[in-house]
């Protein structure tokens, strides 16, 4: 097997981290779609919401500064995956370790929820919260894969 660098070392690299943020986006799509129910609906609402801003750039924006936050976030968790077994993938070891990952990323979102100036982030923020728990456990798997994706060579 390769080597497995760290995410930090991968958004550091000015060609590669553009290429992750893209990715992000795409995966938050179609997590969003995959959505069902009256909640998936809210979902899809607010996600339609925040995309319209910004000339529909604003996905993009938010991930590029939420993203370093995401990684110092997540990192403990890839850090002991990378010195760990690394036979099956991040993914398998987020979905293992699915408590944790979701309040690491969590903590990013809620605190820059009550620093945001973009009210209508804000409060779209606070209408999703209670479900996004679930949600985000949902989309361990995915986000696994993004990150092994990005970071095996």
């Amino acid at each position: 097997m390769g080597t497995i660098i760290s995410l930090t070392d991968v958004l550091k690299d000015p060609k590669r981290s553009p290429i992750v943020i893209n990715d992000a986006a795409l995966l938050i799509a179609e997590e969003v779609q995959s959505k069902k129910g009256f909640s998936g609906t809210l979902v899809k609402s607010g996600y339609a919401v925040v995309k319209r801003l910004n000339k529909g750039r604003m996905i993009h924006e938010v991930l590029e500064g939420l993203l370093p936050e995401f990684v110092d976030a997540i990192e403990p968790l890839h850090k002991a995956y990378r010195e760990g077994d690394t036979s099956k993938g991040f993914d398998v070891t987020l979905v293992a370790k699915d408590e944790a990952a979701t309040q690491a990323l969590l903590s990013v979102t809620d605190k820059r929820s009550k620093n945001t100036k973009h009210k209508v982030i804000q409060k779209t923020y606070e209408k999703l919260r209670p479900r996004a728990e679930e949600h985000v456990k949902l989309a361990l798997p995915g986000l696994g894969r993004l990150i092994d994706k990005h970071t095996k060579s």
